[in-house]
């Protein structure tokens, strides 16, 4: 068969949409394996797995990744799952293995990780180390309300 020329590359960003990667860990780390009922998985894989059943119907891919990487670092993971775009309202925010438009992203995601209760907000979300004396600080709460289940990154409105 004659040989077929490759297609150029298709610059990240826009116009690339469609791709989204779940990543088990970042490119200068390794993933690792493990067993759990008898059976050897990647703990990625596992965290994945265990974080759809538990969540609720149009979850997105940001919170899949979100619950898988609370299991992962609870299980002692020496590894930091990916995803990529990251950006809000694109690929990401998707329903998860649905043909969906994008959600509106959450303004902050709250997970129960291995270190207590996290949450995803820091200088990109708006909050500024050097704020001025007296300027209004960020306050979060904990709740034991809410549908969601333990280690699923349960939406902080805005």
């Amino acid at each position: 068969a004659p040989a077929r020329e490759a297609a150029p590359a298709r610059p990240a960003g826009a116009g690339n949409d469609q791709v989204l990667l779940l990543a088990a860990s970042r490119a200068d780390q390794q993933a690792h394996e493990t067993y759990f009922g008898g059976r050897r998985y990647g703990v990625f894989t596992r965290a994945v797995l265990d974080a759809v059943r538990e969540a609720p119907v149009g979850v997105s891919y940001r919170e899949v990744l979100s619950a898988a990487d609370a299991r992962v670092q609870c299980a002692g993971g020496r590894q930091q799952p990916v995803l990529f775009p990251p950006g809000p309202g694109g690929t990401a925010d998707r329903p998860f293995l649905a043909d969906g438009a994008a959600r509106t992203a959450v303004a902050h995601l709250l997970r129960h990780g291995a270190a207590g209760w996290e949450i995803d907000c820091g200088a990109g979300h708006g909050l500024r180390e050097d704020a001025p004396g007296g300027a209004a600080a960020a306050e979060f709460a904990v709740v034991d309300e809410g549908p969601w289940p333990a280690g699923h990154p349960a939406p902080v409105p805005a």
